[in-house]
Formats: structure tokens, C-alpha cells, sequence
């Protein structure tokens, strides 16, 4: 992210407000260990929106890796994208 954005206070365009595919607001933190790309979402990983946008989020970041143009350290070093509750339960994750 550049230096003082925030995802906390990103407006998800109207037309995808309230679906799976506005799932950046949820984000509260990434964490990198061992080629697993974290996201850390404050969602219900219980509930059946919690878990769609748990894959909504893993599946958008994977595909930005493989697909956009993301740093190289990125390409590089990330084998799984995995998204995570705030207490860091598995809900959802990707092979890149």
C-alpha cells in the first residue's frame, strides 16, 4: 500500500456495495510467513457472508499476483493467498 492509505476508509464503488465483491473495507491487516500470503478480515468466517467474502478477497488478490502487475517480491516469494478471521482462523485460501 502507499505510504498513508488505508483500506479501513476505502468506499467500495455503488454497484458493488453490500456483495462479496466489496470485500476491501473488511481487511485489517496482511502478514507473510513461509511463502502464505495472510489476510486478515474482520468478518464472521461462520456466516455464509463472512465466508464469501473471505473467497472473494483470496481469489481478488490471487489473481492480482498472478495477473497484474504486483512488486516482484510478490511474484517471487507468495505460494498461497489465504484470508483469515480477526483471530486468525482459516476461511478461505489460493495456490498461486
Amino acid at each position: 500500500m502507499p505510504p498513508g492509505s488505508d483500506f479501513i476508509d476505502y468506499v467500495c464503488p455503488p454497484a458493488d456495495a453490500g456483495t462479496a465483491n466489496c470485500w476491501v473495507p473488511y481487511v485489517t491487516k496482511f502478514t507473510y510467513r513461509s511463502g502464505v500470503l495472510r489476510v486478515f478480515m474482520q468478518v464472521d468466517r461462520r456466516s455464509p457472508e463472512g465466508k464469501e467474502l473471505g473467497e472473494s478477497a483470496a481469489h481478488a488478490i490471487m489473481n492480482f499476483i498472478k495477473l497484474g502487475t504486483p512488486p516482484s517480491i510478490l511474484i517471487n516469494e507468495v505460494d498461497w493467498v489465504e484470508t483469515v478471521d480477526g483471530t486468525g482462523v482459516h476461511i478461505a485460501q489460493y495456490s498461486l
